[in-house]
């Protein structure tokens, strides 16, 4: 018999991208809708992605390999490329997407008798969830105080967790401030979680990928899905040094990057590298115009250096459900965002897409505040 337990007090958070949910209630193809709920690269994935494909398919016969050399040079080379940062193979741990390097990190150190964990809010639902299914117990803190806490503040929690640039918001924190951050909670004996997965899209500068082997308590976490549009293939890793990154590889499950996922994932970063440029230089732009275009039907739009924009409805007088339920309408799936801790019903997330794609948003959005 099964004892109670507090496995059973925990609801999973609701995150983007139910296309086929949706799609399956109002009784249409999911190639109807177009997804803004999901915050992909618009420009990916490349046109080679069908050849890497091709190229691996006659492998999977075989079982990948578990240390994932290439996968891990490949990641190296393009972080020494991308932010100057110098890496080895030790401080790479592949990951099944970066939910797994998360769960990876949070047994290392519950096994090491952590307690509880610092999320500051609003930010991913991931980190408080899978802390909360290690037993750990979670803190909030709103975001705009968590670079004004101090080292005795810090030292009460084992670690810390940041999203640079921040999801659902979108800011982006500077290189400098976050050094700065990382220094007091090495001081404090906390580590900091640092999660890039919206790095390649915003700004490679503000990594700290560099920093890694200075600061043994720091971990980064990557994902290639979003930079590369390939959610379905679950491509992440993590960067760590010393007794972390020891311990984590320990824990990491055998095999736990099928072979597509690691072959393509290696070709992606090591040829993929001006499809990034480009896709940082359309963005900027086009987050831009978006932005233009939500504050003339009348929403407040948060500042945002990331693949998507955070928007207030209240002036409209409608809620994030209504605007979601009237966007629906016109097979448009956009993000109540009122599922991230700390934020209420009366705000949307819309990931920044193709220009044409972003027309009909605006569309939607005229017809649903008519």
């Amino acid at each position: 018999m099964i004892e109670d337990s507090f496995l059973d007090e925990i609801k999973p958070p609701r995150h983007g991208g139910r296309v086929e949910e949706v799609a399956r209630e109002r009784g249409i193809s999911p190639e109807e809708i177009i997804d803004f709920s999901a915050n992909m690269n618009p420009l990916a994935p490349p046109e080679s992605l069908g050849s890497y494909l091709a190229d691996s398919v006659s492998s999977l016969e075989l079982y990948p390999d578990d240390s994932y050399g290439k996968f891990r040079n490949a990641a190296i080379d393009f972080l020494g490329n991308e932010s100057g940062a110098k890496l080895e193979r030790k401080n790479v741990i592949p990951g099944n997407g970066s939910v797994e390097i998360f769960r990876l990190f949070i047994r290392a150190i519950a096994t090491a008798g952590a307690s509880t964990v610092l999320v500051p809010f609003p930010t991913f639902s991931e980190y408080a969830l899978q802390s909360r299914l290690f037993g750990l117990e979670v803190d909030r803190k709103k975001y705009r105080e968590l670079f004004g806490l101090d080292e005795a503040i810090l030292s009460g929690y084992d670690a810390v967790f940041l999203c640079n640039p921040n999801n659902p918001t979108g800011t982006l924190r500077e290189r400098e401030t976050l050094v700065k951050f990382l220094e007091k909670a090495r001081a404090a004996e906390t580590f900091l979680v640092l999660d890039e997965a919206f790095n390649e899209l915003s700004s490679p500068g503000a990594s700290l990928a560099g920093f890694v082997y200075g600061f043994p308590n720091l971990i980064i976490v990557r994902s290639l899905t979003k930079a590369f549009t390939v959610p379905g293939l679950r491509i992440g890793y993590g960067l760590a040094s010393g007794k972390l990154a020891d311990r984590m590889e320990k824990l990491r499950p055998p095999w736990n990057l099928n072979y597509l996922a690691a072959s393509i994932g290696r070709r992606f970063l090591e040829e993929e590298k001006e499809l990034l440029k480009r896709s940082r230089e359309y963005l900027e732009g086009e987050r831009k115009r978006l932005r233009e275009k939500l504050e003339d039907l009348g929403f407040s739009v948060y500042p945002s250096s990331a693949n998507y924009l955070l928007f207030r409805t209240k002036e409209t007088g409608l809620t994030a459900a209504e605007i979601v339920d009237r966007c629906l309408d016109y097979n448009v799936l956009v993000r109540n965002a009122d599922s991230f801790y700390g934020v209420d019903e009366w705000h949307v997330r819309v990931a920044v897409k193709k220009r044409s794609d972003n027309e009909k948003l605006v569309r939607a959005l005229e017809q649903a505040v008519d």
